[in-house]
């Protein structure tokens, strides 16, 4: 996410409003994150996502796949499975970009143990309770809390429906994703 200073803002208005179309900026003031700007449609996606869900009345994969698909049209779904075939997360990849990108996942059983080398994720619990490793430490993360992974930090989870936003920086990628453990 690219990131200006207010008086950069004054004198460069046009082009930071080019670059939100593909991305939000920050604004900074003082060196610290003052503001931010969106595309239209990048506020209607996230005043969206933001509504009142009832996580509940949502129970089964079919049933949180229709959900992903009416709420986020057209983004990238993708079904995690263990070795016996068992979808374990679900990820919805609302944005990704080089400097960073957002995802809605939905915990079923689990994740893998694994790390990345160089970007961060940071998990917002959405629904749930989430159990989380981190280097080998766990850690119960209750709705409305967030859990953040550094570079190298091998971590993993574990809950029952739990939904979560994950936000990474720079941007997710397959090639940063590194397994340590390779069965669920």
């Amino acid at each position: 996410m690219q990131s200006y200073t207010l008086t950069q803002l004054k004198e460069n208005l046009g082009a930071i409003f080019s670059s939100i179309k593909k991305k939000p900026v920050f604004i900074t003031r003082y060196n610290k994150k003052y503001a931010v700007i969106l595309s239209f449609e990048q506020y209607q996606q996230l005043k969206k996502a933001k509504q009142t869900v009832n996580y509940d009345k949502i129970q089964t994969i079919s049933q949180i796949i229709k959900y992903l698909e009416a709420t986020y049209p057209g983004k990238n779904i993708v079904l995690n499975r263990n070795k016996n075939g068992e979808v374990v997360e679900i990820i919805c990849e609302i944005y990704n970009g080089p400097d960073f990108s957002k995802a809605i996942a939905i915990i079923i059983k689990g994740s893998l143990l694994h790390y990345h080398k160089t970007l961060t994720e940071t998990y917002y619990i959405l629904h749930g309770q989430l159990r989380a490793w981190k280097n080998n430490k766990e850690y119960i993360i209750p709705k409305g809390e967030t859990i953040t992974f550094k570079p190298y930090e091998q971590h993993k989870t574990e809950g029952h429906l739990v939904w979560l936003e994950v936000y990474s920086q720079p941007g997710w990628q397959l090639n940063d994703h590194i397994l340590v453990e390779f069965n669920n």
